[in-house]
């Protein structure tokens, strides 16, 4: 920065200004201290009588006195600069500290960058082996760095659809490619942070994949193939999974809380305890899946089908008691020896009436 006249002419003046007036006072205290107590008892210096011993006395003591008011003042005017010093030391080494820190985490960004740069490559690699080094390189990313979270699930996700899309009918797959796969347990064992957007998984082929215990609260998946999937103990809450196949999963403990499960197939699922409090499954195909201590608190199973029209192929269930809490309507195929039951006939009923009535 250019230094402008003014300030240079105040940077020489300056310590000659304080030269000064350090001399000025200087040869007021050596005079205060030769005269002053003189005049303050009233002799004349110099002109001492016979009877004036005493008083000469005296005036050396003033003088001791003064001298003695001199240092305490030096003395606090020492601390004061000492103080002052401190301070100005304190408030440099502040700013020196925080110039580190913003040079440290302007380095620490660019290797980040750097970092991130080479995982995006890796994931366009044609070798397998390659984009699951991407993979694993973008989780550490997503790790360290709490501002690349919602780019990199985002762009996790997109590389799952890219990569497993769904193509349409035909027989589900066992297991899933091993880069997918990968992908999939990064997005699913993620941080726990607040996020932007949702998990985008529609229309991809995720047959067979192995989803436990997965963390995927309000993910999407609609039309997509997740057929004989482990999702044991897996979190699902208000993922919605419209038209999803879900055929032959296992979940049994897993969160379907608020799930939309409208027009899914859930064929020959295990949804073992289960919690699908409040999920909607309209339309929903249950025939034979279990649903043995499955929480179906508040579900909406208006029209789902939980057997075939000829009584085959039914859902097995606790229980007509089971389905008291959920909304159960006579489009919903139940067996019959559930819908006999008086209480859950008188159930159904009621539901007819608030569904015809909304």
């Amino acid at each position: 920065m250019t230094t402008q006249p003014g300030e240079r002419r105040g940077q020489v003046l300056r310590p000659l200004l304080i030269t000064v007036a350090g001399l000025a006072v200087s040869a007021a205290v050596f005079f205060l201290l030769w005269k002053g107590p003189w005049w303050l008892d009233g002799i004349q210096p110099g002109v001492l009588g016979k009877d004036d011993g005493p008083r000469a006395t005296v005036v050396s003591g003033l003088r001791t006195a003064i001298v003695a008011l001199f240092v305490a003042m030096a003395g606090i005017g020492g601390l004061i600069f000492t103080a002052r010093t401190l301070r100005v030391t304190q408030a440099t080494l502040a700013h020196t500290q925080a110039k580190d820190r913003a040079q440290e985490e302007l380095t620490r960004e660019g290797q980040v960058t750097d970092r991130y740069v080479k995982a995006v490559g890796l994931l366009t690699d044609d070798t397998a082996t390659a984009r699951l080094a991407g993979v694993y390189a973008l989780q550490r990313i997503m790790r360290d760095s709490e501002k690349d979270h919602d780019t990199i699930v985002q762009l996790l996700a997109g590389f799952i659809r890219g990569h497993s899309p769904l193509h349409g009918p035909g027989a589900p797959r066992e297991s899933i490619p091993s880069d997918v796969q990968a992908a999939l347990t990064v997005l699913a064992t993620r941080p726990t942070r607040p996020e932007a957007d949702r998990i985008d998984l529609s229309r991809t082929d995720l047959g067979g994949a192995e989803l436990a215990t997965a963390r995927l609260d309000g993910a999407t998946f609609v039309g997509s193939r997740l057929d004989k999937a482990s999702l044991t103990g897996a979190h699902f809450q208000g993922a919605n999974f419209w038209q999803a196949s879900m055929r032959q999963i296992v979940a049994d403990g897993a969160d379907f809380s608020r799930a939309q499960l409208l027009e899914a197939d859930l064929g020959i699922a295990d949804l073992t305890s289960a919690n699908l409090t409040e999920a909607i499954l309209r339309q929903a195909d249950l025939r034979s899946s279990h649903l043995r201590n499955a929480n179906l608190a508040g579900a909406d199973l208006t029209e789902a089908q939980l057997m075939d029209p000829d009584g085959t192929k039914i859902a097995i269930a606790d229980g007509p008691a089971q389905f008291l809490t959920a909304r159960v309507t006579g489009g919903t195929l139940l067996h019959r020896s559930f819908t006999s039951d008086p209480a859950l006939a008188k159930h159904i009923e009621q539901c007819d009436k608030e569904f015809l009535g909304g």
